[in-house]
C-alpha cells in the first residue's frame, strides 16, 4: 500500500513540475538554514563538555565592589587560594592554579625560537582536566621543576614522528632568561570547543616562588573539582567570604562558576580568549531558524492546499466510499514526508557547498558527522515536525468539504479571511519585521563606528615594548626618522580596563573605592590619540613626574569641586597634583556609560605608533626591522587599535551579518511561495480573465485586478508588523547606553521594499496571463 501511495506521489510530482519545484526548493532552503543554525548552536553549547566530570569543574571568580555599588568580576586569585579551598571546604576535591603567559612563551630548540601559548600550573592540572596523553606519564609529568609537557601539534611541529619525551628545550616565559627544560609528556590537542587552549604547560616551581605564599598578589586562575553530590549554593556561601575572613577585605567576594557555562554566560576574558559566545545571539538565531522553517512550511501548506482544490472531487469520492479521515491524513502526511525527505537530501548537498562560507562567516570549523546518533535524532525531529506542520492545515482544509461536491464543481469561499490568506499575510509580517530589525542592527553598528569616540583609533599600531628594555627611547627616536610615522607614545591603549581602588580628595583619610580607568602615559599620549585637553596641561617632555595626574571631565565632575586644577587627589593614599582635564572618551562597550579616567606619567610595556595609512605594510616592515635590531631573540608582533576596538563589537557585527543573511533567505523563500500562489491564483481565474477581456478590459486593468488583493495583504501585514518591529528594536537598543535613533524612514522603506518585491513577484505572472488571447482563456477548464 505504501509503495502504491509513493508511486502516486512521484507521479504527481512530475505532473506538477512547477509547484513541486517551488515546494522542494523552498523546503530545501529552509532546511539548509535551519540545520546550519542548529549545528552552530550545537557547537556553541558543546564548549568544555568533553572533559570527564565536566559538570563538576568550576572556575573561581572574584568580585570587587566600589562605593557606588558597582562591581567588576575578575578571574585572577592569590596563589594560596587553591590550597585554602581544598583544606577548608570538604566538597572541593581538587584545585589547580594556572598562570597564563600573556606575552607568550618563547621556546628555543637548538638555534630556532618560536612563540607558543603556554602556562605554568600545579601537578593537579591533569587530574582535573583529563586530557589524554600520547607519550609520557601524566601522573608525574609536572612533578619535576625542570619539566615541560607539550601538545600533540607542538610535538609534530618540533619533532615530527619522533617521540619527544626526554628531549631538551629552552624556555623564556615570564622572566628574561632562558631556562633548560626536559619534555616529560605529550598530550592530545585541546579541542576547538575548549575554552582553554595551551601549546605547553610547565610546573610552577620553574617560575619565581615570590608569589606562591602571597595573599596580596592575584595573578593565578583557579579551577576546582567538586564532589558530584555537593551543594553549589552551600559551597558558594562559604567561598563568598574568603577575602573577608583571610584578609579582612569586605569589598571583595568570590563564587564558583561552572566551566561548561563559561563560554556563553561570562563576559570574562582570560587566557587571551576574548571571543566568548553570546547567549542572546543563540536565542536570536534559533528564533530565525524557526521562522525560516515556518515560512518554508507555510509555502508548502499554501501550495499544497491550492493544488488540492483540483482533487476535491477525488477526495469526496473517497469519503463516500468509506475512506476514513485517519487514512486521508496518512495520505497527506506521506506526501509531505516524501517532499521533506527529498528536500532534506538537497539541503545536505547545499550545506556541504556553502559550509566553508558559513564557517568563515561565523569563525568556526563546523563539520557534520551524518551518522552520529545526535545528528540523526535532530534530522528525524526536523523532518517529522516539518512534515506534520506542512500536512495539518491542507488536510483540514480539503477534508472540510462535504461529499456533495461530487455532484459538481465547487469553489470554496470561507467567511472572513481564509486560512491561506492569513498564512500569506503572516509571511509578509515576518518579512517586514526582519527587514526593519536588520536595518536597525546595521544602523546601530554604523552608529558605533561613526561616532566620535573621543580618541582616534585609526592607523595606530600597538607593540609590546617590554623586550626593548632600556632601549625604548632609542627605538622611538629611530622609527620617528621615517616620515610616514607621525608620533609614538609609551602608554596603555584607552580601550577597556578599570579597577575599583582607593581614591580620595577632601582629605587623605576619606577613602572612596572607585572604578577608574588608569592609563600610564608619556607626554606624547594625547597628541598620538588626538584626545582633547580641556583645561590645564599634560605631562612635560623632560622627566617622568610621578606626583602629577590628569583626569577626564567625568572624573572632575564626580569630584564636584570648582577650580580643581592644582588641587591634590590621593590614589592608594599617595598624593597627586591634578594638572589637567581631558575630554571624555569611550573606553568601553557602548552598553556601558563613559568611565572615570586618570592619566599617570609612568612608563608601561606598550608603544602606540600613529602612522600614515597609505602604505601600512611598508611602514610595519620598517618598524619590524628597527625592532629586530634591538630584540634579536623574539618574533616581532603587533596589533592595531582599530582591531582592539573591533573585538568589543565582535558579537554585534557577527549578529548583524548572520541576521541579515538569514533574513534575506527568509524573504527569498517567502517570494518563492508568493510566486507560486500568484501562479495558482491566476490559473484559477483564467476563464474570468478571458470573459473580462472579451468585455473590453485592458491588460493593465487585469493586472491591477490580480495584484490589488496582494497589495491589500501587504498593507494589512505592514500595519501589524510595524508596532511589533518597533517593540523588538526598542528592546534590543536598550542594551546600549549610546544608541541610534529609531528613524521613521526605516519603517517606511521596509514597507516599500516588501511592496515592490510583491509587485515584481506577482505582476510578471499577472501580465503574462492578462496578455493571453481571450479565446485561449475561455477554453481553460
Amino acid at each position: 500500500m505504501f509503495l502504491y501511495e509513493f508511486k502516486i506521489i512521484l507521479r504527481n510530482v512530475f505532473r506538477n513540475k512547477f509547484f513541486s519545484f517551488i515546494n522542494i526548493f523552498g523546503l530545501s532552503l529552509g532546511l539548509t538554514a535551519t540545520i546550519l543554525i542548529m549545528l552552530w548552536v550545537w557547537d556553541e553549547l558543546s564548549y568544555d563538555r568533553f572533559y570527564e566530570n565536566a559538570g563538576n569543574i568550576y572556575m573561581l571568580i572574584n568580585k570587587n565592589y566600589d562605593d557606588q555599588g558597582n562591581s567588576i568580576d575578575f578571574v585572577e586569585s592569590p596563589a594560596p587560594m587553591a590550597d585554602y579551598l581544598v583544606n577548608n571546604i570538604p566538597d572541593i576535591e581538587k584545585a589547580v592554579r594556572v598562570e597564563y603567559f600573556y606575552t607568550g612563551g618563547l621556546i628555543q630548540k637548538e638555534n630556532d625560537s618560536f612563540k607558543e601559548k603556554g602556562a605554568s600550573a600545579d601537578a593537579s592540572f591533569f587530574d582535573i582536566f583529563k586530557i589524554p596523553f600520547i607519550q609520557g606519564d601524566k601522573n608525574n609529568a609536572l612533578t619535576n621543576p625542570e619539566s615541560i609537557v607539550i601538545s600533540e601539534n607542538m610535538a609534530n611541529r618540533y619533532f615530527g614522528d619522533k617521540n619527544p619525551v626526554g628531549e631538551i628545550l629552552k624556555i623564556k616565559a615570564s622572566g628574561n632568561v632562558f631556562k633548560t627544560v626536559t619534555i616529560t609528556g605529550v598530550y592530545k590537542d585541546f579541542p576547538k570547543n575548549s575554552t582553554i587552549k595551551l601549546d605547553f604547560i610547565v610546573p610552577f616551581l620553574l617560575e619565581e616562588k615570590n608569589y606562591l605564599d602571597n595573599w596580596n598578589v592575584s595573578i593565578y586562575v583557579t579551577f576546582v573539582l567538586l564532589d558530584k553530590n555537593s551543594d553549589l549554593k552551600l559551597i558558594n556561601k562559604k567561598v563568598s567570604t574568603i577575602f573577608k575572613d583571610v584578609l579582612n577585605k569586605s569589598q571583595y567576594s568570590s563564587y564558583l562558576f561552572p566551566l561548561v557555562k563559561l563560554h556563553l554566560n561570562s563576559n570574562l576574558t582570560f587566557f587571551n580568549n576574548p571571543n566568548h559566545g553570546n547567549r542572546k545571539l543563540i536565542y536570536i538565531l534559533v528564533f530565525i531558524a524557526i521562522l525560516i522553517l515556518l515560512i518554508a512550511s507555510i509555502n508548502y501548506m499554501n501550495l499544497t492546499t491550492a493544488r488540492s482544490v483540483k482533487k476535491i472531487k477525488d477526495i469526496g469520492i473517497k469519503k463516500v466510499l468509506g475512506i476514513s479521515r485517519k487514512r486521508l491524513f496518512s495520505n497527506f502526511l506521506t506526501e509531505a514526508i516524501v517532499f521533506t525527505l527529498i528536500s532534506f537530501y538537497i539541503a545536505i548537498i547545499l550545506i556541504e557547498v556553502i559550509r566553508p562560507v558559513f564557517n568563515n562567516l561565523t569563525g568556526k570549523n563546523i563539520r557534520i558527522h551524518y551518522f552520529e546518533p545526535q545528528f540523526l535524532l535532530v534530522a528525524i525531529a526536523i523532518i517529522s515536525i516539518t512534515s506534520f506542520i506542512s500536512t495539518y492545515y491542507p488536510y483540514l482544509y480539503i477534508t472540510s468539504y462535504q461529499h456533495e461536491i461530487i455532484k459538481g464543481s465547487t469553489k470554496y469561499k470561507p467567511r472572513g479571511i481564509s486560512p491561506r490568506k492569513f498564512l500569506v499575510i503572516f509571511q509578509f509580517i515576518i518579512s517586514i519585521i526582519l527587514i526593519i530589525f536588520s536595518s536597525i542592527i546595521l544602523k546601530q553598528i554604523n552608529y558605533i563606528y561613526s561616532k566620535n569616540l573621543g580618541f582616534d583609533k585609526e592607523n595606530v599600531i600597538m607593540i609590546n615594548s617590554s623586550y626593548l628594555g632600556d632601549n625604548v627611547k632609542i627605538f622611538k627616536h629611530e622609527i620617528l626618522k621615517n616620515a610616514n610615522i607621525l608620533s609614538v607614545t609609551n602608554g596603555n591603549d584607552p580601550i577597556g580596563g578599570g579597577w575599583p581602588d582607593s581614591w580620595s580628595w577632601d582629605s587623605k583619610n576619606t577613602s572612596n573605592n572607585l572604578k577608574v580607568i588608569r592609563i600610564n602615559s608619556d607626554s606624547d599620549y594625547l597628541n598620538t590619540l588626538k584626545i582633547k585637553l580641556l583645561k590645564g596641561r599634560f605631562f612635560y617632555d623632560e622627566n617622568i613626574n610621578n606626583s602629577s595626574i590628569v583626569i577626564n571631565q567625568k572624573f572632575a565632575e564626580y569630584i564636584g569641586q570648582e577650580n580643581i586644577i592644582g588641587k591634590r587627589i590621593f590614589y592608594r593614599e599617595k598624593p597627586y597634583e591634578i594638572i589637567g582635564i581631558t575630554e571624555n572618551f569611550h573606553s568601553h562597550h557602548f552598553s556601558e556609560d563613559i568611565k572615570l579616567a586618570a592619566f599617570f606619567n609612568e612608563p608601561t610595556y606598550q608603544l602606540l605608533i600613529k602612522v600614515k595609512g597609505e602604505r601600512m605594510a611598508e611602514i610595519i616592515s620598517y618598524i619590524e626591522s628597527e625592532y629586530k635590531k634591538i630584540v634579536t631573540d623574539r618574533a616581532f608582533e603587533y596589533s592595531t587599535l582599530a582591531q582592539r576596538f573591533d573585538k568589543l563589537y565582535y558579537s554585534e557585527v557577527r549578529t548583524g551579518k548572520l541576521f541579515c543573511y538569514f533574513s534575506f533567505l527568509a524573504i527569498f523563500i517567502s517570494c518563492l511561495g508568493l510566486f507560486g500562489i500568484s501562479v495558482f491564483a491566476t490559473e484559477q481565474r483564467t476563464k474570468e480573465i478571458g470573459i473580462r477581456k472579451t468585455l473590453g478590459a485592458s491588460s493593465s486593468n487585469i493586472v491591477n485586478m490580480l495584484t490589488s488583493e496582494f497589495i491589500k495583504w501587504v498593507v494589512t501585514a505592514y500595519i501589524i508588523a510595524c508596532p511589533v518591529a518597533y517593540y523588538i528594536a526598542t528592546k534590543w537598543l536598550q542594551n546600549f547606553v549610546y544608541r541610534t535613533q529609531l528613524s521613521w524612514w526605516i519603517f517606511v522603506l521596509s514597507g516599500i521594499i516588501v511592496l515592490v518585491i510583491t509587485l515584481l513577484t506577482v505582476s510578471w505572472q499577472s501580465y503574462r496571463v492578462a496578455s493571453k488571447n481571450p479565446v485561449e482563456s475561455l477554453r481553460y477548464e
